[in-house]
């Protein structure tokens, strides 16, 4: 089943998935599914892959996520496409997400953590990004299934 997203009074001119190489969303734009996932437009960085997680500043300018860039408090976002540098796409920020970055060993049910990978969590670490927990076990580092409820990471 293919997954449409809308969001009124705007006409979405990107699909989820899409790699825009124009900015055809202003960026920060927020829509939702047909089954209630949200998500915001954003530019691209670098190294993104499918699954991929980024922090975002004010300027919805996206840093792939490591413990350093967690200590800024940045929203956090996965990334549903491959929008690297000068790219543009949409980022999941709340709902069921499938195909997002994890370590080895990452277990289900589990709080998620920044790691020193970049774009990467783990289930153990310092820091707690919040309102992302993983609901499928990792034996290989690879991706997992999570819920996000506009994850962010916390003071320390």
């Amino acid at each position: 089943m293919s997954t449409f997203i809308s969001s009124a009074p705007l006409i979405i001119r990107s699909g989820l998935g899409n790699i825009d190489t124009s900015e055809l969303m202003p960026l920060g734009t927020r829509a939702v599914d047909n089954e209630g996932n949200v998500y915001i437009y954003l530019k691209g960085i670098g190294s993104t892959v499918v699954g991929s997680w980024v922090a975002y500043n004010e300027s919805y300018q996206t840093s792939l996520l490591t413990e350093t860039i967690a200590a800024k408090l940045y929203p956090v976002a996965v990334a549903t496409a491959i929008t690297v540098a000068s790219t543009y796409g949409w980022y999941q920020i709340a709902g069921y997400r499938t195909l997002a970055m994890v370590k080895a060993s990452c277990a289900k049910e589990a709080l998620l953590y920044a790691t020193t990978t970049a774009g990467s969590l783990d289930d153990a670490g310092t820091t707690t990004i919040h309102g992302a927990v993983a609901i499928t076990t990792v034996v290989a580092a690879g991706t997992t299934d999570v819920l996000l409820n506009y994850p962010h990471p916390s003071a320390a």
